[in-house]
């Protein structure tokens, strides 16, 4: 079983893809305003729960599979005692499915990362036979992770494009919505925005800098940015930031809250702990009490 694995290998911030496996003691808590900036997909190895979502309350059964796209609201607020609980998750930014004109997602698929049918349920159906493949799927890829035979790293993204095909195609996750033309070239626009700001997150950013690497004005950039990526271009920035501070508050112990703050990009600890609890729902101290965050 894979414990944790990155795309690109080793890169615990910044990274394109992440797979990790968790087990989990029985909780009961109120719903955190939990949302994140990548795709999630999470497939529950054992144990039975509760989990929240915008749409509702899910029960949660061994085998089963939720699928949340970026930025949307999702929450375990229920872990049952009796069996161990386990589960897998995945985690990939957008861009590392969008591609290029030629070897990514269709016009017309280009958009569910961030959305989905209005009707579409986080938990896809039990006894379902593309339910199935995808839980096959999500196997394969944390064998290809453990394995890391030659081009494991493209397996893995082959695999990945296949669920989400069978979302669109088969279980009524996709809106129905093309991306035009304009629309792929905001697209291919704020990706360079997002390479660069993930290269440099913890320097200066500034809005005309970003505007210039995607060779547009800085009000178009700010307008075409939130639009295709779902966020506000500095709520995306300090996301990111804090998802880099939830690293080094794992795995720095060494390190206090106002050295991790400035080392992330924050010149003072107490932006830095508003933002981590408008992100996470809970303040870094409960954070690192806590170890690992449970969405």
């Amino acid at each position: 079983m894979v414990r944790e694995a990155f795309i690109p290998e080793n890169v615990k911030s910044g990274f394109m893809f992440k797979l990790w496996n968790n087990t989990v003691t029985p909780f009961h808590r109120n719903v955190l305003e939990h949302r994140h900036l990548q795709f999630e997909i999470v497939l529950f190895k054992s144990g039975n729960g509760l989990y929240t979502t915008k749409s509702g309350s899910h029960d949660i059964k061994k085998g089963d599979i939720f699928v949340f796209a970026c930025n949307e609201q999702h929450c375990i607020t229920d872990i049952y005692d009796g069996e161990s609980f386990e589960f897998m998750n995945i985690h990939f930014e957008p861009r590392y499915v969008w591609g290029s004109r030629n070897n990514g997602l269709s016009n017309d698929a280009m958009n569910m990362c961030f959305s989905h049918a209005n009707d579409f349920c986080n938990r896809l159906p039990r006894n379902n036979v593309y339910t199935e493949r995808v839980r096959q799927l999500i196997y394969d890829i944390e064998a290809e992770l453990e394995a890391k035979e030659p081009e494991y790293e493209l397996m893995v993204h082959n695999k990945v494009y296949e669920i989400l095909i069978i979302l669109a195609r088969h279980l009524g996750y996709g809106t129905g919505k093309s991306v035009t033309a304009e629309e792929y070239r905001h697209i291919r626009a704020v990706r360079t925005a997002i390479d660069h700001i993930n290269r440099h997150l913890t320097e200066d950013l500034t809005l005309n800098e970003l505007a210039k690497k995607a060779d547009l004005s800085p009000n178009y950039f700010s307008h075409i940015f939130k639009k295709t990526a779902g966020v506000p271009l500095w709520d995306y920035i300090t996301s990111k930031r804090i998802e880099l501070a939830m690293t080094m508050l794992h795995d720095r112990n060494d390190m206090n809250m106002l050295d991790i703050a400035v080392e992330c990009g924050f010149n003072n600890t107490a932006n830095f702990n508003k933002m981590f609890r408008k992100v996470t729902g809970l303040t870094p101290s409960q954070f690192r009490r806590h170890g690992e965050y449970i969405g």
